[in-house]
């Protein structure tokens, strides 16, 4: 099963880069995984930060999507989750926040299982 996650950030790059890299080094199939950053058109600060991550996530085997979007702001947040869904192929999508950090072991495995039963139907997973 594919799992796309995506996340939605703006000059945050340490936690955003700390984000990610959990969600990688946790996971015990990362070549599974696409990796969708949704980030505004004149954050270069994030754009470096994605770059310099790239080795790490090359190795990894995880496919990723630098999606660049005009500037819309926090109170837009809907469009940009909007475009990470017209993007996203994999068979499920999350979207952490960008200061959000994995520390399960194997989190993919544990979403695979809660969430294949659910694939040829619409389902909704909310954290707590």
């Amino acid at each position: 099963m594919k799992i796309s996650i995506g996340w939605i950030t703006r000059k945050r790059c340490v936690q955003f880069t700390y984000s990610v890299c959990s969600f990688v080094q946790n996971a015990n199939n990362p070549q599974n995984l696409e990796l969708l950053f949704s980030i505004d058109n004149d954050d270069v600060d994030t754009l470096d930060a994605i770059k310099q991550m790239t080795p790490f996530l090359n190795v990894s085997g995880v496919k990723i999507k630098t999606l660049i979007n005009e500037r819309m702001g926090y109170d837009h947040m809907d469009k940009y989750h909007r475009n990470a869904g017209k993007n996203f192929t994999g068979d499920c999508l999350i979207c952490p926040s960008d200061d959000v950090f994995c520390i399960t072991n194997g989190w993919d495995d544990v979403l695979k299982e809660a969430v294949e039963p659910y694939l040829d139907e619409p389902a909704l997973i909310q954290t707590q």
